[in-house]
């Protein structure tokens, strides 16, 4: 399939504000992580993507809050085994989770329309998973640019500087926000239709039952007046009655049907 040129340039945008920030991916690969190839586009090959993910959200939590890391992760970290990887990505679901929630309570850090799901971080591979990397990417970026003189300490690329950073993340939340707004705007127009054919349906299923109300209430009177109205069984001729006289009452009583429905 063709490359699509915006969420290539997202994945730039994102990789050169890890190394900003001062990832280095030569070190980060070595040990249990020898011979892993980090780049820009790493989780779209599907190749090393589990161990990639789990540097780069050591990296970018350690950056946000290194104290926290520790002592949340102290048991997972560095990952040695399937067990260590597991309870890894438990930690790692319920900090971006929480991260999300408290960006939509405060301070709007985190698009709403960039989710969170465990099956992303069990996976680690993915659109949804880079989306969601590419948002702590940017989130920790104007955390660090919050602090002041801590972001300096973090501009260790000699490729990159600061000013590069800062205007990478500041086009990457514009360009989240737009996306956000088109979203917002389609599913306004879909509600909308939405609303308008059910309130159609609404009229019509009430028109079609107040119609049912009356049938039954004109049937329920006509009941009635047969009920009251027609030859009781003195009327009806006996088993020995003659033609005529039969057909006689057949008469009287189709005349007084007629007049009830008259």
């Amino acid at each position: 399939p063709m490359a699509d040129p915006t969420i290539d340039a997202q994945r730039n945008e994102f990789w050169q504000t890890l190394l900003a920030m001062g990832f280095d991916p030569t070190a980060a690969a070595s040990g249990t992580y020898s011979g892993i190839v980090l780049d820009a586009r790493v989780f779209e090959h599907g190749v090393y993507h589990m161990k990639a993910f789990e540097l780069i959200l050591h990296f970018l939590f350690s950056h946000l809050d290194s104290t926290r890391f520790k002592r949340e992760f102290f048991d997972s970290w560095p990952i040695g085994d399937a067990r260590q990887a597991r309870e890894f990505r438990s930690h790692a679901f319920k900090w971006l989770d929480e991260l999300r929630r408290e960006s939509a309570e405060h301070d709007g850090m985190w698009p709403l329309d960039v989710p969170v799901r465990k099956s992303f971080v069990d996976e680690s591979k993915g659109i949804r998973l880079e989306q969601v990397l590419w948002t702590l990417a940017a989130y920790v970026a104007r955390v660090l640019l919050k602090r002041g003189g801590v972001w300096a300490k973090h501009i260790k690329h000699p490729l990159i500087e600061s000013e590069a950073v800062q205007g990478n993340v500041a086009r990457a939340l514009t360009s989240s926000r737009a996306r956000y707004a088109r979203r917002t705007r389609d599913r306004q127009q879909a509600q909308h239709v939405w609303q308008r054919t059910e309130q159609e349906l609404g009229r019509q299923i009430t028109s079609a039952d107040n119609k049912r109300h009356q049938a039954h209430q004109e049937f329920r009177m006509c009941r009635k007046r047969i009920n009251s109205d027609v030859p009781n069984i003195d009327s009806v001729p006996d088993v020995d009655a003659t033609s005529a006289e039969i057909e006689q009452a057949l008469d009287n009583v189709a005349s007084s049907a007629f007049e009830l429905w008259a």
